[in-house]
């Protein structure tokens, strides 16, 4: 499922590309899911679970934005640590030693972060409406969205760990070849 996740990211990325022009826009559609959203929760004739809803509603919304603003900006880091790394490779590599197996890691881990990178972005462009049918489902449908949302949030947060674990592949072939001991070896 792991090694799925970034070819199925890529291939809906390219149906979104590939979209015929007549074909509404994302904000568009959002706007339209948000209006039908909007109109089903006027049919809740509860006040009490129509604010429950709505609350819960725009906390998928928050989580989800405030979520994916962090793994992205630990991309960024995790971007120059490998930039780093990189710039020590070449000095290295200046000195005489053979660094093939560190530029090999390095190629993976920049193809890991840009997959992690395509990931988070696609989870932040995502939208979590509850498909509210009556006010007996009510409870079913927001369990639904939360749980999708869940599992879709852990998705892209498991291509940053998969990111950072890479460069951290990097880094030890690194040491390898320079003869470092690495001192934080908690992970392995």
């Amino acid at each position: 499922m792991k090694k799925l996740t970034p070819v199925l990211c890529s291939l809906a990325l390219g149906l979104l590309v590939a979209a015929p022009a007549y074909a509404l826009s994302a904000s568009e559609s959002a706007r339209m899911k948000r209006e039908e959203f909007r109109t089903r929760l006027s049919t809740i004739r509860d006040a009490k679970k129509k604010t429950i809803v709505e609350r819960i509603d725009q906390r998928l919304a928050q989580i989800n934005a405030s979520r994916t603003a962090i793994m992205l900006r630990h991309l960024t880091k995790i971007e120059e640590i490998l930039n780093r790394i990189e710039a020590r490779t070449n000095t290295v590599a200046a000195s005489g030693k053979d660094v093939a197996a560190v530029r090999t890691a390095i190629a993976t881990a920049r193809t890991a972060i840009t997959t992690a990178q395509t990931t988070v972005n696609a989870q932040a462009a995502k939208l979590y409406t509850i498909n509210i049918t009556t006010e007996a489902n009510l409870g079913s449908a927001v369990s639904t969205a939360r749980q999708a949302f869940a599992k879709d949030l852990q998705a892209a947060h498991q291509s940053v760990v998969t990111a950072r674990k890479s460069v951290r592949d990097v880094l030890k072939a690194l040491a390898k070849v320079v003869g470092e001991k690495l001192t934080n070896t908690t992970e392995d």
